[in-house]
C-alpha cells in the first residue's frame, strides 16, 4: 500500500523552479508549427547591401494567434494533467466507487495523507507534488468517512483537520455535501432546505440530494420518480440509489418493492454503512 502512495506522490510533475514545463513545451511546439506556415514569430533586422529592413513575426503582426497559442497552451496543459492524476488515482477512487470497499479506502486515504507529511518540508517540487495530491487523499478519506456514516467525523476533519487550501470549489462540496448528510441522518428538514439552498450548484443539481429533500417532506413518490430516472456510473452510487428508493417503498407500504432494492444492496454494498442499514432492515421486516 505504502509503495503505491508513494509512486503517486513520486510521479513526475514537470516543473523546473516554478516554471510549468508541460505548458512550456506546448508553447514552443504550437510555436514552431504555426511557424511553419507564417514565417518567424520574433522581429529581425534584414541587411541588403547598404540597406536594412525590419521583419516583423507573426508575434507582432498577428498577436491574436500569439494569444491563441497561450491560452490554448495553459487549457490543455490542465487536461493534460487532470488525465494524468485521474490515471493515477483511479484504482485507489474505484476502491469504493466500484468494489464497495470502504474499510480499504479509508486505509488508503489515510496513508495518502500521512505520506504527505514527509513532503511537505522539502525543496519547491516536493511541496508542490504534495499539494496536488494531497488534496485527492484528503477528499477520499471525508467520501470514506461518509459512506461509513461518520458524518460528524468527517465534519471535524474538514473543519479542524484539513491540509489542502480552502479556497477551492472541492472543499465546499464536500463540507456541503456533508451538513447535507448529516440533516438528512437527523431528518432536520428546516436546516437541510437552509443548506440546500446555500449549497453550490453543483449540489443542487444532484438527483439524490433533491430526493432526500422530497423524503424528508414525506413525498416518497416523487422521490421514486427522481430516482428511478437517475443512471447512476459506479456500484457504489447505484447502492446509495437502491437503498433511498427501498426505503421510500416501505413508507408506501410495498414490501415487494422493498425487498427488491434491499436485495441489490445486499448484494453488491460490500462493508458500507448503507449495506449494514439494509441488512437490518432485512432482518427487521423479515424478508427470505
Amino acid at each position: 500500500m505504502e509503495e503505491k502512495i508513494k509512486g503517486i506522490y513520486k510521479a513526475p510533475v514537470y516543473r523546473l523552479g516554478a516554471v510549468d514545463l508541460i505548458t512550456l513545451g506546448l508553447i514552443i511546439g504550437f510555436t514552431s508549427f504555426i511557424s511553419l506556415f507564417l514565417g518567424t514569430p520574433y522581429t529581425q533586422i534584414i541587411y541588403v547591401g547598404p540597406w536594412n529592413f525590419v521583419d516583423e513575426g507573426w508575434f507582432v503582426t498577428d498577436r491574436y494567434i500569439f494569444y491563441g497559442v497561450l491560452i490554448a497552451s495553459v487549457v490543455l496543459s490542465i487536461i493534460i494533467r487532470k488525465k494524468r492524476w485521474e490515471k493515477a488515482l483511479g484504482p485507489i477512487r474505484d476502491i469504493l466507487y466500484v468494489n464497495c470497499d470502504v474499510e480499504l479506502f479509508l486505509k488508503y486515504s489515510t496513508c495518502g495523507i500521512e505520506y504527505a507529511s514527509n513532503l511537505l518540508g522539502k525543496k519547491y517540487v516536493e511541496k508542490y507534488r504534495c499539494k496536488v495530491k494531497l488534496v485527492n487523499f484528503e477528499e477520499f478519506y471525508v467520501e470514506g468517512l461518509n459512506a461509513k456514516g461518520k458524518y460528524n467525523d468527517a465534519l471535524e476533519y474538514l473543519e479542524k483537520s484539513w491540509k489542502s487550501p480552502k479556497q477551492r470549489n472541492k472543499y465546499y462540496l464536500l463540507l456541503q455535501k456533508t451538513r447535507l448528510f448529516i440533516a438528512y441522518h437527523e431528518k432536520d428538514i428546516e436546516f437541510y432546505k437552509v443548506l440546500l439552498e446555500k449549497s453550490l450548484s453543483a449540489i443542487k443539481k444532484d438527483k439524490i440530494v433533491v430526493a432526500k429533500s422530497l423524503i424528508l417532506q414525506d413525498e416518497y413518490g416523487e422521490a421514486i420518480k427522481i430516482l428511478e430516472k437517475l443512471e447512476p456510473k459506479y456500484c457504489y452510487e447505484k447502492v446509495e440509489k437502491h437503498y433511498i428508493i427501498a426505503n421510500c417503498y416501505m413508507e408506501l407500504n410495498d414490501a415487494e418493492k422493498a425487498k427488491e432494492y434491499i436485495g441489490f444492496v445486499i448484494e453488491n454494498g460490500n462493508n458500507t454503512m448503507i449495506r449494514e442499514k439494509a441488512l437490518e432492515l432485512f432482518e427487521e421486516k423479515n424478508y427470505t
